[in-house]
């Protein structure tokens, strides 16, 4: 069973007892209480470490901090690696903080929050599963090209919103996310076998900015290239399978 740590320095002690109890009550996960430490520091050192470690070894664990404002503690818990910490004032911050962000460690502010209100909080950020507040896209897929793959310089009408679920594309590894605007002139470079969420608001489309439409054939011998090393065949340089689609591409920090 997944674990959730209860931090705080002495501004936050208050919310802390009462957040502890509200999630011994109303939570399967296992509460672990690591008390009030003199700095706000020191807590969240110390509760952003242990979600790192359960992160690292495949676990889903959790942390709420509290200190006077919760802004130096998400500072802080977000130096560590695989930890994604967010401070909220209200109870639809928390939702976004779940949905949007997939943040695991929430930082809350006694200087800002009732106990009741910090409970709410709280309860949204457990209760919403990522990607829930995405809105959907009028297009969208799952796009896998080999490594070596290279698309030319082209635009589309509508914009996209591009997720790395694996490989590697331009500048974006695993989890890397852009954005990029209609009309606005790009190239991709696959250097791993790469797939990818992308969607677009409105009908795909694409333009290439080569005027003798060299660029597609040199996107099509590519493809074909290094589909001949791959179990793939040609046709398969943009495979769409709407059956295994998340939601929709959210917006990580890269």
């Amino acid at each position: 069973m997944s674990s959730i740590y209860v931090a705080a320095d002495p501004l936050g002690d208050g919310l802390r007892r009462g957040i502890v109890e509200h999630l011994q009550q109303n939570t399967q996960l296992t509460v672990v209480d690591l008390g009030v430490f003199d700095k706000y520091y020191e807590a969240a050192h110390k509760a952003a470490g242990l979600v790192q470690q359960s992160r690292a070894a495949g676990g889903q664990d959790r942390a709420v901090l509290l200190c006077g404002t919760g802004q130096g503690m998400s500072i802080i818990a977000n130096k560590y690696p695989d930890v994604y910490a967010a401070c909220v004032e209200n109870a639809a911050g928390a939702v976004n903080a779940a949905a949007i962000n997939n943040a695991n460690v929430l930082t809350l502010g006694a200087k800002l929050l009732k106990d009741a209100e910090a409970a709410a909080a709280v309860d949204a950020w457990l209760q919403t599963p990522f990607t829930a507040g995405y809105p959907q896209h009028k297009f969208r897929a799952l796009a896998r090209f080999p490594a070596g793959c290279w698309e030319p310089p082209h635009t589309h009408i509508h914009s996209q919103e591009l997720l790395v679920l694996s490989g590697s594309v331009t500048r974006l590894g695993p989890w890397g996310y852009s954005y990029t605007p209609a009309g606005q002139v790009h190239s991709a470079e696959y250097h791993a076998d790469t797939v990818f969420y992308i969607g677009f608001e409105g009908p795909m489309d694409i333009f290439w900015q080569d005027p003798t439409q060299q660029g597609i054939q040199w996107a099509s011998e590519q493809a074909k290239a290094a589909a001949e090393q791959q179990p793939w065949q040609p046709t398969d340089g943009m495979h769409i399978d709407f059956e295994q689609l998340p939601r929709g591409a959210v917006a990580l920090q890269q």
